[in-house]
């Protein structure tokens, strides 16, 4: 049985370089053959929610339902005014969506959809990179 391509990205260590922003970037080059500016690749200040909001308005286009490579917006769960972002990157394996993402203190996790509330995650919305 062939190996999902995401295999060679789970457990690979969170950073302050390597951060989810960066695995990103770096899976959409090296499997997609795609060039993104994102947010955390862009800046070292942490970016509010409507600048992260602005910023991936201009880096995709909302979908409904998520396919292969799409962005995962998510929202870490907490104070509303002080919240924080994380984004992913969407799979499709075993026909449910899955997604690949680097989180502070644990490194690189390949989780499906519904899993994502274990780590305090809430998907704010699916993008298709420009």
């Amino acid at each position: 049985m062939t190996q999902h391509w995401t295999q060679k990205y789970v457990g690979l260590p969170w950073t302050r370089r390597n951060n989810c922003a960066w695995l990103v970037r770096t899976v959409l080059s090296e499997e997609f053959g795609k060039t993104i500016q994102v947010p955390g690749a862009l800046t070292r200040r942490k970016l509010s929610g409507d600048e992260i909001l602005d910023l991936f308005s201009t880096l995709g286009e909302p979908v409904d339902r998520p396919g292969e490579s799409d962005g995962a917006l998510m929202r870490i769960r907490g104070d509303l005014v002080t919240a924080e972002y994380h984004i992913g990157i969407c799979a499709i394996w075993q026909n449910s969506t899955w997604i690949l993402h680097s989180v502070q203190n644990i490194g690189c996790l390949f989780q499906p959809l519904p899993h994502l509330s274990r780590l305090q995650l809430d998907v704010v919305n699916f993008y298709r990179w420009n």
